[in-house]
Parts: C-alpha cells; sequence; structure tokens
C-alpha cells in the first residue's frame, strides 16, 4: 500500500477540529497534485486541468477520532506499464525536496532562541557547508542545557529532521529517479510549486 499522511497540528487540530475553508485548500491543492503525479508516472505527462474523466487510484481513508490526519492511498497492485516505476510517495517526497530549498542558516540561526546556544550553532557551520544532520546533532545535544531552549528551537528541529529524512529517502531510492529527464523534472517543479 503506497500511503500519504498529512498531519495537522497546534492550534484548532489538537482539538480534532480544523478550519473549513483551511481544509478544504489543503485538500483541493493536495489532490489535484497527488491526480498529477498519478497521471506522470503512469504516462510521462499531465493533464493541465483535472476533470471526471480523469482515471485514478488516490482514494482517502476517513479520519479517525482524536487526530487529524488525511491519509491518502494508492495503487493497492500498481500496473507493470508505468513511465516511471515508482510509488506515488517517491514522488511526493522527490517534489518536496525539490520545491522546497533547504533551511538557509540565516533562518535557521533566527530560529534558535537561546543566545548561548545561537553562538554555539554559529560556530558549528562557520566555514563550513550547512549539514541538517549536525545542526540536529547538536540542537538535541544542547536542549537540556539551555532553560531557553524554546519552541523556535524545537520547530527548526523538526524542519531540519524532515529535510534529512527526505534526503535519506531519495539517496536509497536514487535509481527510481534516474529516468526522470530534465523536461520532465522542470515541468513537475513548475506544475508543482503553486500547490
Amino acid at each position: 500500500m503506497d500511503q500519504l499522511i498529512f498531519k495537522f497540528d497546534g492550534s484548532l487540530a489538537a482539538t480534532n477540529r480544523m478550519d473549513f475553508y483551511e481544509i478544504a485548500r489543503f485538500q483541493y491543492a493536495a489532490s489535484r497534485l497527488a491526480v498529477k503525479l498519478d497521471q506522470f508516472r503512469r504516462t510521462g505527462s499531465f493533464s493541465k486541468k483535472i476533470t471526471n474523466t480523469e482515471k485514478t487510484d488516490v482514494t482517502v481513508r476517513a479520519f479517525n477520532a482524536g487526530s487529524f490526519n488525511v491519509i491518502v492511498e494508492s495503487d493497492r497492485t500498481p500496473p507493470s506499464d508505468l513511465y516511471i516505476n515508482a510509488p506515488l510517495t517517491a514522488f511526493w517526497i522527490y517534489l518536496a525536496e525539490r520545491v522546497f530549498n533547504q533551511t538557509d542558516i540565516s533562518i535557521a540561526i533566527d530560529m534558535i532562541d537561546s543566545v548561548a546556544l545561537k553562538s554555539d550553532f554559529t560556530q558549528l557551520i562557520e566555514g563550513e557547508l550547512f549539514r541538517s544532520d549536525q545542526a540536529i546533532e547538536l540542537l538535541q545535544s544542547r536542549m537540556s542545557d539551555f532553560a531557553g531552549f524554546g519552541d523556535g528551537a524545537r520547530l527548526l528541529i523538526d524542519r531540519l529532521n524532515a529535510e534529512a529524512a527526505r534526503r535519506a529517502y531519495l539517496e536509497a531510492h536514487r535509481d527510481l529517479f534516474e529516468s526522470i529527464l530534465p523536461e520532465d523534472d522542470a515541468a513537475l517543479v513548475t506544475m508543482a510549486a503553486p500547490s
């Protein structure tokens, strides 16, 4: 089973609720992207306009009590004649890495609340290529040392963990994406970025 899980935390989601307009906007954008990615992996192209005639095997599972997760499932038995034989989740991760830029050093530093931790973090990255795994290790090792370790640094750890997980997945599945041509990549990124 190929499965994408979108989890909403904080604010209303913590009480198992979501703003109706916001969830509708998310679902519309995510569904268009999922259908186009499914079309691309099957045929190597995607429609500019999605209509009722589009046939996909992308479904949504019912919500569970006590959470607000949106679970999208696809291809219980994927066809053998895919243009690119990769799960829909793999394309989602591929595009997330292509569309969302790696955390910039200045943004990372601005997210850290503690002056002492900010100083240690700056020393770590001075003169070196910024690496998510090093930053995560430093931040996690210092969490107990600094009483002022605030929400900004915790959000930064979550962001860096997501980046590291995406890169590790893509590295482990590099063979899935070797057949994506540069023009296909450009078309996918152009299509996905607005969503």
